[in-house]
């Protein structure tokens, strides 16, 4: 397979578990050999991360994906261990 099946075949999206919208980067990239690679970069910092990926409006098989705990943008440079400490000390805007 050396040509394209679709862009559009795949969706996928990123929410807080309480559905509440990630701001983020997403982009589906087609590797022509009937493969996709899904890359994604945060702008905010995510407690409990819902991934949804869709093939023709579809959830595949196990979607969503919840990953637990704590998700940061690349960016994000967190010395301080106990996140609401470092929360409060840097004035950041806590996910609910």
């Amino acid at each position: 397979l050396n040509e394209s099946s679709g862009s559009d075949l795949f969706q996928f999206e990123l929410k807080h578990v309480n559905g509440k919208h990630v701001q983020c980067y997403r982009e589906v990239q087609d590797l022509y050999d009937g493969t996709y690679l899904f890359r994604f970069r945060l702008f905010e910092s995510v407690k409990d991360l819902q991934l949804e990926i869709k093939y023709q409006q579809q959830h595949i098989k196990q979607s969503p994906y919840i990953i637990i705990g704590h998700v940061y943008p690349d960016d994000c440079y967190c010395p301080e261990k106990n996140l609401t400490k470092w929360y409060e000390s840097m004035d950041c805007q806590q996910d609910n």
